[in-house]
């Protein structure tokens, strides 16, 4: 995540008194990539597209925000490009320097307009599987839309009819705790014998909770990326790529996912892209996914990202995705910060701090939901301790998170810059 004043000289979008308010969307994909950080697969500060991942908004999104008065998209970024864009706002509070941000996460994402497109073929959330059923849709799900603990709680109540069947079980609960932020137990639990898939999200796990790891994480990584073979792998591809995202080495990351057909890497595919501004690019890549499999949560959690992306009118037919999966399955906060950062970008700032304070409610420690609620206190204007209270608390539970990293760097730039003048004297 970003603050204002974020890198690249993108624009910051609405001016209030004679300052510009900056909004920034991030995305996380619900494993795949979160923060790498924290998303689908993706922890507090975990890479995993489906889960936290974080996607940025075209820079043309602000022309097409323009016309009309509509409310303008903002830029978006998980765990993070994205895009701005400006409108007029009458008295608009100013904002203070790492607020602004709109953020969600899940594991990276149907084209929506007012009529409802169905979204899995099965009944209720988390049905019982039909036979000839993926037996796997209920794990694979909750990973998706950010339900970590059932996605684990279902792996391990699961019964795999096959050896394949066990081990990407086995990944996928592996990395619902990456997501947790329970890396400890992951790199105790997969052993030297594990298979090469659960190497690799152990490897994740190795990468997000030491610094010291993150060298030897990288050059593995880069060693796999070369040997050509490692990435034949569908989870040694989506992980490397997970740590050269999360080390804004996007082409690398491009590179290990190159024409997959897995739609967990094709949705971090996406995510990258659009951390590249090339909501183009991504937009081609979710066409695939749709030809795999369109009703897939993944593929559905893709077009959600991609259209929060491009603004304008697509910033609702997004929100449509969020409720519809939270109407299905239950809501969670990462489908809670997808609508969030949609009003967001829509300037329903009352809405938005509804829909954060609900998530909040679900898991007070979620990272992107205390930058979102920093980030709208100040645009309602109020009190600027309000909006602290949120850094601070973000600051002391993650402070390595992305968004906090940059906001360091960012004070000890002003601090540089504002020592060069002096005070005058009264």
């Amino acid at each position: 995540m970003h603050h204002l004043g974020d890198e690249g000289g993108r624009e910051s979008f609405g001016k209030a008194r004679g300052d510009e308010d900056q909004v920034a969307c991030y995305f996380r994909a619900a494993d795949p990539g979160q923060n790498v950080a924290q998303g689908a697969g993706i922890g507090h500060g975990a890479v995993d597209p489906l889960l936290p991942c974080l996607g940025a908004a075209p820079k043309n999104a602000q022309q097409q925000h323009h016309s009309g008065g509509k409310p303008p998209p903002s830029a978006c970024r998980h765990h993070h490009a994205r895009v701005t864009m400006k409108t007029e706002r009458k008295e608009p509070p100013r904002v203070q320097q790492g607020a602004g941000r709109v953020l969600f996460s899940i594991f990276p994402p149907i084209e929506h307009t007012h009529k409802k497109k169905k979204l899995e073929k099965n009944a209720p959330a988390m049905a019982a599987p039909e036979e000839g059923f993926d037996v796997l849709f209920q794990v694979r799900n909750a990973l998706y839309i950010g339900n970590y603990q059932v996605c684990i709680n279902e792996a391990q109540k699961l019964k795999a009819p096959t050896p394949e069947i066990a081990e990407e079980k086995d990944v996928l609960m592996y990395r619902a705790m990456v997501a947790q932020g329970k890396y400890a137990m992951v790199k105790g639990d997969i052993t030297s014998s594990s298979s090469s898939a659960l190497q690799a999200v152990k490897r994740l796990a190795l990468y997000l909770h030491k610094p010291t790891d993150k060298a030897a994480a990288v050059e593995e990584a880069k060693k796999q990326m070369d040997d050509g073979m490692s990435l034949t792998n569908p989870t040694v591809a989506l992980v490397n790529a997970m740590i050269f995202m999360n080390e804004e080495r996007y082409d690398d990351g491009l590179r290990c996912l190159h024409q997959s057909t897995v739609l967990d890497n094709m949705a971090l595919a996406v995510q990258i892209m659009l951390k590249m501004d090339r909501v183009d690019l991504a937009r081609k890549e979710l066409k695939r996914m749709q030809g795999v499999d369109e009703d897939s949560t993944i593929t559905q959690l893709s077009l959600a990202w991609v259209n929060l992306a491009s603004g304008g009118e697509k910033l609702q037919e997004a929100y449509y995705i969020f409720q519809e999966m939270a109407d299905k399955f239950g809501p969670t906060p990462t489908l809670l910060n997808g609508q969030a950062a949609c009003y967001m970008l829509q300037g329903k700032y009352d809405d938005v701090e509804g829909l954060l304070q609900t998530a909040l409610e679900k898991d007070s420690g979620n990272p992107e939901t205390l930058i979102n609620l920093a980030s709208v206190t100040q645009f309602l204007g109020k009190a600027p301790e309000v909006s602290q209270r949120y850094i601070n608390q973000l600051v002391d539970t993650f402070p390595k998170h992305p968004f906090v990293v940059a906001l360091h760097e960012k004070e000890e730039h002003f601090g540089v810059c504002a020592s060069q003048f002096e005070v005058p004297e009264e």
